[in-house]
């Protein structure tokens, strides 16, 4: 059987996304009202390594998955 579509990996991979394009999203705000306030570039080397990491497991668990969103067989 295969495990449910919204599985606890599935979430936690969200919710760590949510919080880093929150984080990044609010310390370049933060940039554009003061210009003093540099953000870091390891900022946003996280950020891309972070994005890229889940979009490409979310390629890879999606290409498991056959029409139906069901494993293949």
């Amino acid at each position: 059987m295969a495990p449910p579509r919204n599985g606890s990996r599935e979430r936690v991979l969200r919710g760590i996304a949510v919080i880093v394009t929150a984080v990044w999203t609010g310390s370049t705000i933060v940039q554009m009202i003061d210009p003093s306030r540099q953000v870091p570039s390891t900022v946003n080397v996280i950020m891309g390594m972070i994005v890229s990491a889940l979009f490409g497991a979310a390629a890879i668990s999606s290409g498991r998955r056959n029409g139906n969103g069901n494993g293949r067989e």
